[in-house]
């Protein structure tokens, strides 16, 4: 005989008093996927940018990198955004077990708040603009702006991982 289990279990919080069942480990899937996935995200926006600001005035600009910089939304990166909503449902799930008093809930919100504002303010905004100088450019034709623009870029992303990796440490470690 098989037994299902329903998606929340009345039950759930172990004796140890960490959540269980099915629907709180799927939340929490899902909110370190897209932890991860923004962090990769994060990691390749400042590859990239960093491969292009390194490259020597007049050089070929590499098909990665103008693949890379194609003019359009970034949606990958707004992967970040599922970070907080699954966050939120796992608070929910957790029959109270875990709450928005509890100070490493707090400054992980936090870290994400800032990142985001990073993202959305800053790294974005320059892959855009690192978009256009590279579909405008043939080839070698890259000037100071698009190298500091990049470097801007690759500065920012790095921030970004960096606040990233801190806000995941502090998750696992529930101090």
């Amino acid at each position: 005989m098989v037994l299902v289990q329903p998606l929340v279990s009345t039950a759930a919080i172990s004796h140890t008093g960490q959540p269980t069942g099915a629907g709180f480990d799927l939340l929490l899937l899902f909110h370190g996927a897209c932890a991860l996935v923004g962090i990769g995200t994060v990691v390749v926006s400042g590859t990239q940018a960093w491969r292009l600001g390194a490259l020597p005035a007049g050089s070929e600009t590499p098909v990665s990198i103008r693949r890379y910089y194609t003019p359009g939304f970034n949606w990958a990166a707004r992967v970040l955004y599922g970070v907080p909503v699954f966050g939120f449902a796992l608070l929910g799930a957790s029959k109270g077990a875990y709450g928005l008093g509890q100070g490493w809930v707090m400054i992980g919100l936090t870290i994400w708040v800032v990142v985001i504002g990073l993202g959305e303010g800053l790294l974005w905004p320059l892959e855009r603009r690192l978009a256009e100088a590279v579909s405008r450019s043939d080839g070698g034709e890259r000037g100071a702006e698009v190298a500091s623009t990049s470097r801007s870029a690759w500065l920012t992303a790095s921030g970004m991982l960096v606040l990233l990796v801190v806000a995941m440490v502090i998750m696992f470690a529930r101090p």
